[in-house]
C-alpha cells in the first residue's frame, strides 16, 4: 500500500469515525470517553473490511503457491 493509498484510507476512517461519533452525540461524558476508543476500532474494522472485500472480489479468494521448486 503507498503513502497515498494510507492517506485516503486514514480519511475514510476518520469520515466513518464521525458519523459514528454523531449517532452517541447524547451519550454522558463519562460513557463518552468508554465508547471513544470503541468507535476508533469500529471505524478501523469498517474500513478495513471493506478493502478486504474489495480485495478478494477483485483477486478471488484462493492463491496458487508451490511448496518447493519440485
Amino acid at each position: 500500500m503507498s503513502n497515498s493509498d494510507d492517506i485516503v484510507k486514514d480519511e475514510r476512517i476518520k469520515k466513518e469515525e464521525r458519523k459514528l461519533k454523531r449517532l452517541y452525540i447524547d451519550i454522558q461524558k463519562e460513557q463518552k470517553s468508554l465508547i471513544d476508543g470503541l468507535i476508533q476500532r469500529a471505524a478501523y474494522m469498517r474500513i478495513t473490511l471493506e478493502d478486504y472485500e474489495k480485495d478478494l472480489d477483485a483477486g478471488g479468494y484462493t492463491e496458487l503457491f508451490t511448496q518447493s521448486e519440485k
